[in-house]
């Protein structure tokens, strides 16, 4: 027989919860605190080079599906957002838009944008003037002008913004799949 409400184990009444008193912290009540405390740990430093992700930025755009990294660990953006914190807990009025996938994982590397096109050899040049469409090879990857612009570099964080005169013409990891 199945329940929802009982473990089937013989026990004696709240004997599971002994299972957290290994966790770091103090006990809501017995502490005179009101809400549970976690000793402070070491701040992660998420390193782009060798992130398997983005890491998170405040300024970029993120849609559904993009995955970044965020002090050491991995999310997954639910829908369009911009400016919320991964790591901040929503609320009902505001849930969080985003989703944890887990820690980085030791054996994660940072893989290499891969081009979606080929045949871009001339490489950017700050002095050239480029028209919308043009294309650019900038630190070995394809870029297209998405207007006229002259002496703006490429940018190497990703996502790219919208108002960016440059437009990748690569995949980046943690970017959902373009139907």
């Amino acid at each position: 027989m199945h329940s929802n409400t009982c473990s089937g184990v013989a026990q004696d009444a709240l004997a599971f919860s002994s299972v957290f008193a290994g966790l770091p912290g103090s006990a809501v009540g017995i502490s005179g605190r009101d809400s549970v405390a976690i000793p402070d740990r070491a701040p992660v430093v998420d390193d782009p080079e060798t992130s398997p992700y983005p890491v998170w930025r405040l300024t970029a755009q993120y849609v559904s599906g993009y995955k970044v990294v965020w002090h050491g660990v991995v999310y997954e953006a639910k829908w369009v957002n911009q400016g919320f914190d991964p790591s901040a807990a929503g609320d009902g009025s505001s849930p969080s838009p985003w989703s944890v996938i887990g820690p980085v994982s030791p054996s994660e590397k940072a893989p290499r944008p891969s081009p979606a096109v080929t045949g871009v050899t001339d490489k950017w040049d700050p002095a050239e003037v480029y028209a919308r469409g043009d294309r650019v090879l900038f630190d070995a990857l394809p870029h297209q002008a998405r207007w006229s612009t002259t002496g703006g570099a490429p940018s190497t964080e990703y996502p790219t913004d919208p108002d960016d005169p440059w437009q990748p013409l690569f995949t980046v990891p943690g970017e959902p799949p373009t139907n």
